[in-house]
C-alpha cells in the first residue's frame, strides 16, 4: 500500500517537472520564433531607411550644391543608425524575453 502511494506520487512529480520543462522550451522556442519574424521586418527595413537616405540626400546635395539642408542632414546622419540599434535590441528581448531585459532595451534605445 505505502510503496503504492510512493510510485504515485513520484510518478506525479515526475510527470510536472516533465511538463514544466516542455512548457519553458516551448516558451523559448515561441520567442525565438517571433525574434525572427521581427528581425525579419525591423532589421531590413533599418538597413533600407540608411542606404535610401543617404542616397537621397547624395542626389540633393549633387542636383542643388548651394542648399545648406543637404549637408546638414548628412552630419546628422549619425542618428539614422537608431532604428537599426532598435531593431536589433527589439529582436534580442524577443529571444530571451524578460520584463526587466525590455526595460533596459528601451532605456538603451531613448538614452
Amino acid at each position: 500500500q505505502e510503496s503504492m502511494l510512493y510510485a504515485q506520487r513520484t510518478a506525479l512529480v515526475d510527470g510536472s517537472l516533465l511538463l514544466t520543462s516542455a512548457s519553458i522550451h516551448a516558451e523559448v522556442v515561441v520567442g525565438l520564433l517571433v525574434g525572427l519574424i521581427a528581425a525579419k521586418y525591423l532589421v531590413f527595413g533599418a538597413l533600407s531607411l540608411l542606404g535610401g537616405l543617404v542616397e537621397g540626400i547624395l542626389n540633393v546635395k549633387a542636383v542643388f550644391p548651394a542648399l545648406p539642408q543637404g549637408g546638414w542632414m548628412l552630419i546628422v546622419t549619425t542618428l539614422q543608425v537608431v532604428p537599426l540599434y532598435a531593431a536589433l535590441l527589439a529582436v534580442f528581448q524577443q529571444i530571451l524575453g524578460d520584463a526587466l531585459l525590455a526595460a533596459v532595451c528601451f532605456l538603451t534605445i531613448v538614452l
